[in-house]
């Protein structure tokens, strides 16, 4: 198992984004950024949101300093890899929804990735969900 250092990068609010630097932790920066260990919320692991990636996050991303994880980097990729299946379908549909809407095992899919994403965080696509539900059972 590989150990790590706790981590410590200068910060810089300089480089946070315009909505950071408007909130109360603009007035109280911190000098620098510490590692922030976390437990994952999907799967319980231990993780870490290191110093370096607060850094790359709030100066260089500019994402909301008061951001925090939630997933660990598993969790988290499984969730992209969802949401984007999502995105595949939701496009699909879009552009041929008649075709969709005849394969049968694409839908159930579909619906299984929206019932997942939730358990990753995500919020509940319950009108999709029920979109689906409905054409499963002939009724769209």
């Amino acid at each position: 198992m590989k150990t790590r250092r706790a981590g410590k990068v200068k910060a810089n609010a300089v480089n946070w984004s315009e909505a950071s630097k408007r909130s109360v932790s603009y007035d109280f920066a911190p000098t620098h950024y510490s590692d922030i260990e976390y437990q994952c919320y999907r799967c319980g692991e231990a993780a870490v949101f290191s110093a370096e990636e607060q850094k790359e996050a709030f100066e260089v991303k500019k994402q909301h300093v008061w951001q925090r994880r939630n997933l660990c980097e598993h969790c988290f990729l499984k969730r992209r890899e969802l949401e984007r299946e999502v995105a595949k379908f939701e496009s699909s549909w879009a552009q041929n929804k008649a075709a969709l809407a005849k394969d049968r095992d694409a839908l159930e899919r579909w619906k299984e990735v929206l019932e997942t994403l939730p358990y990753y965080g995500a919020s509940r696509n319950t009108a999709h969900i029920n979109m689906l539900k409905k054409v499963l059972q002939g009724e769209a």
